[in-house]
C-alpha cells in the first residue's frame, strides 16, 4: 500500500501504535483500559464484555445479530517503529469514527469508534516531562548534592518548575521555599530572607523566621536574584560562607543546613559590569552548578515536550497541524505563555481534541506594531503568505483595504490567501 509522504509523517506522530492504549466503554458494564501488544485484535458479539483470548473481545449488541470488526497493525515502511493500527469493518458494517460513519480508518491519538452501544478510544503513550524535558544534564550526585545552582533564562522557562524538580528528586527531608526579590520592597527583603524578632523594628509585632530557617534541611529557591540590593548580597555572602547567621535584631546565631537554588532572567556577566551585582557574590552562587534554559523557539524538542506534557496535565488532545503550527511561532513567553494559552483553548474548545483556531491567530503577531515582521523557519510559500498578510491584518485592526494596499494584492487575493491556510489547517 502507498501512502504520501505528508499522510505517513502525521500518522507516524500521531498515530496509534504498539504499546499505546485502548479504553473499552461497553453497552453495559465496568470502563476498562489496557495497552495494546498484539498485531490484530478482533471485536466480536458476546452476551458481556470480555476477552476470552488474547486476539478476541467480546462486546454486548442487542441491535443486530453480528459483529466483526478487526484492529490491524499495519506498516509504514521497513522500520516496525513506525507501524500503526487500522481499524476496520469485517462485514461492511460500519462504524462511527469521531462522529462519522465509515467502513475503515487508521488510528490516531484520541479517536473515539461507537458501534452498537460500545465506545472504544484510542490514547497515546505520554512521556510526561522531567529535568529531561528541559535539556539539562544534571548528574544524580549534584542533584543528591547540597551543592548551591544557578539557573538563568528568560521568562517562563520553567525557572521555578526546574527548582522544584530538583528538590523533589534530591529527597531532602525540609521544604522547598520559594522568594521571588523582586515581590519584596528593599527594606523588607532581609527581614524575609533573615527573619526578625519582636521589636527589632517599628511593625515587628512578633517573630518571624524568615526563608533561610524555614528551608532548614530542605530547599530556598532565590528567584529573580539580580533584584537583590548590594547590602543584602554582602548579609547572605557571609551566610553562604558559613551557614550561620542572625535574625535582624537579634544577637543569637542560627545555623541552617539547606541547599540554595538561585535563578534569574538576565545574565549576572553583565550585570557584574554594570556593578549592580558584586563580583564575589556572583562567584559565589555560581560556584557550584550553573544552567542556561533554552526558550521554546530554541528547542523544537523542548516544545514537543512541553506540548505533551501540558496535554496531559490539561486532558486535552492536540491535533498534529496544530502542533505544527505552533512550531512555527516565537513563544516570547515561553512555558507559562504556552500553558495558558492551552487552558484558554481547552475552555473555548467544544470537545477535549484541541483543532487550529481563530483563538491561534493572535499568537502570529510576532511582538508589537512597530517590530519588523520575521518569518520564522516555515516550510512552504503559502504558510509565509498567510503569516505576513495576518501580521498587516492584525496591525491595521482588521482593515482589509489598508492590508491589501501595503501588501500590494487586491482584497479578494488577500481573503483566499487567509481563507486557504485555515481550510488547509
Amino acid at each position: 500500500m502507498e501512502f504520501t509522504n505528508s499522510f505517513k509523517e502525521q500518522m507516524i506522530t500521531s498515530g496509534i501504535g504498539l504499546n499505546d492504549y485502548l479504553e473499552i466503554t461497553p453497552l453495559y458494564g465496568k470502563k476498562r483500559r489496557f495497552q495494546l501488544k498484539t498485531l490484530c485484535l478482533k471485536f466480536l458479539k458476546g452476551s458481556t464484555f470480555e476477552m476470552k483470548h488474547l486476539f478476541e473481545v467480546y462486546l454486548p449488541c442487542f441491535d443486530r445479530e453480528e459483529i466483526h470488526y478487526e484492529l490491524r497493525l499495519q506498516k509504514f515502511g521497513t522500520n516496525e517503529k513506525k507501524a500503526r493500527y487500522l481499524f476496520k469493518s469485517c462485514d461492511q458494517s460500519p462504524f462511527k469514527l469521531n462522529g462519522s460513519w465509515c467502513l475503515g480508518n487508521y488510528l490516531q491519538d484520541g479517536d473515539s469508534i461507537q458501534f452498537a452501544g460500545n465506545q472504544l478510544k484510542f490514547i497515546k503513550v505520554k512521556t510526561g516531562c522531567s529535568m529531561n524535558s528541559f535539556q539539562v544534564n544534571l548528574e544524580k550526585k549534584i542533584v543528591c548534592s547540597k551543592l548551591n545552582i544557578y539557573l538563568e533564562g528568560e521568562t517562563g522557562t520553567g525557572k521555578s518548575y526546574l527548582a522544584r524538580i530538583i528538590h523533589e528528586k534530591s529527597r531532602m527531608p525540609g521544604k522547598f521555599v520559594h522568594i521571588n526579590i523582586s515581590s519584596y520592597a528593599s527594606t523588607l527583603l532581609e527581614s524575609e530572607l533573615f527573619g526578625h524578632v519582636k521589636g527589632a523594628f517599628t511593625g515587628a509585632h512578633c517573630d518571624k523566621k524568615g526563608a533561610l530557617l524555614e528551608s532548614h534541611q530542605g530547599t530556598l529557591f532565590v528567584d529573580e536574584v539580580d533584584s537583590l540590593p548590594k547590602e543584602v548580597q554582602t548579609k547572605l555572602l557571609l551566610f553562604l560562607d558559613n551557614k550561620r547567621f542572625r535574625q535582624v535584631g537579634s544577637m543569637k546565631e542560627h545555623v541552617v543546613d539547606n541547599r540554595l537554588i538561585f535563578a534569574s532572567g538576565q545574565n549576572l556577566n553583565e550585570l557584574v559590569d554594570k556593578g549592580s551585582i558584586r563580583k564575589d557574590f556572583f562567584f559565589r552562587i555560581t560556584s557550584g552548578q550553573s544552567l542556561v534554559l533554552k526558550s521554546l523557539r530554541q528547542s523544537e524538542e523542548l516544545l514537543e515536550d512541553m506540548l505533551c506534557k501540558l496535554a496531559e496535565e490539561l486532558d486535552v488532545i492536540l491535533d498534529p497541524t496544530l502542533i505544527k503550527h505552533y512550531k512555527k511561532l516565537p513563544w516570547p513567553g515561553n512555558i507559562r505563555q504556552l500553558k495558558e494559552h492551552l487552558r484558554k483553548k481547552k475552555v473555548l474548545s467544544n470537545g477535549p481534541k484541541l483543532f487550529w483556531t481563530e483563538v491561534d491567530e493572535g499568537l502570529l503577531q510576532n511582538g508589537s506594531g512597530d517590530e519588523k515582521f520575521q518569518p520564522v523557519d516555515l516550510r512552504t510559500l503559502e504558510e509565509q503568505a498567510f503569516q505576513l498578510a495576518f501580521f498587516y491584518y492584525q496591525k491595521f485592526d482588521g482593515n482589509l483595504k489598508k492590508t491589501s494596499e501595503v501588501l500590494g494584492i487586491s482584497r479578494q487575493k488577500l481573503n483566499r490567501i487567509m481563507q486557504g491556510y485555515k481550510n488547509a489547517s
